[in-house]
């Protein structure tokens, strides 16, 4: 493997800590190589920031495999999923993730699969609400003027829209003390309700299979101890970096209270 550096940042992941981004040699299609940034915003780019834009990129990516032709918008705060919603209307499905725990989502970095049009980004600016990475295929005129009155917002393009081919090694590495360990990403086979097998006696609905496929996609890409709950369209609440799993379970019913509540979801 090659390796460029693309970026200097003013500190890692906290200060003090010097840091860059390194660009893969031949990577291609939607991903962290090949986008571009349009507005610097008051800070620049920092190591959290593009670590957030990757782990949402990847996640709104496989769901876009998952759902074709559906509008997806996913919000991440330091490396885990806060918001995720899908649906047909591009300022709805924006509004859906941010109103599933706008407390946690103050400060996100939201990524999503379409092009943002003047509506979205008046919503992105509405008094109120602090986002601090918009990243998204492409951006209409107006939806780049409305998003350039914010100057605090970085606003970055991908390479490419997410259902085009995406070109890396999909390898992640950590290093350790004298030494250097390496897993290949995984990549959950559960893409539609025909892997779903019903085990209670009690038989699920064809919502709470479209829910479970869903909300189950989204914990894949959230740190464990991970617990997701949600409907077919929108996560209503997510527990994670628990020691115990019954602790994720109940920060996800707790966040959720905050936006839909837990009454009628699936959980994964």
């Amino acid at each position: 493997l090659e390796f460029n550096k693309k970026l200097s940042m003013r500190y890692g992941e906290n200060p003090g800590y010097p840091a860059a981004f390194y660009t893969e040699k031949g990577a291609s299609g939607p991903n962290m190589a090949t986008m571009e940034v349009l507005k610097q915003g008051s800070k620049g780019l920092g190591y959290i920031n593009v670590g957030d834009m990757d782990l949402g990129q990847r996640l709104a990516r496989k769901l876009t495999r998952i759902y074709p032709g559906k509008k997806i918008c996913v919000l991440i705060k330091h490396e885990m999923p806060s918001g995720v919603a899908m649906g047909d209307d591009p300022d709805d499905v924006f509004l859906k993730a941010w109103k599933s725990d706008p407390l946690s989502n103050f400060g996100s970095v939201d990524v999503f699969n379409y092009t943002l049009n003047r509506q979205v980004a008046e919503s992105i600016v509405e008094k109120g609400r602090n986002i601090e990475v918009v990243y998204a295929p492409d951006f209409s005129p107006e939806a780049l003027e409305i998003l350039n009155t914010r100057k605090p917002l970085r606003i970055v393009k991908m390479g490419s829209f997410l259902d085009e081919p995406c070109q890396d090694q999909n390898i992640e590495f950590k290093r350790v003390a004298g030494g250097l360990l390496v897993q290949k990403r995984f990549d959950s086979k559960i893409i539609s309700t025909e892997s779903v097998e019903v085990v209670s006696q009690r038989q699920a609905t064809e919502d709470e299979l479209d829910a479970a496929v869903f909300v189950w996609n989204i914990a894949c890409f959230t740190r464990s101890n991970a617990i997701v709950i949600g409907k077919k369209d929108k996560v209503h609440g997510i527990g994670s970096v628990q020691r115990s799993r019954i602790d994720a379970a109940e920060d996800a019913i707790k966040f959720s209270r905050r936006g839909y509540g837990p009454e009628g979801c699936v959980l994964a």
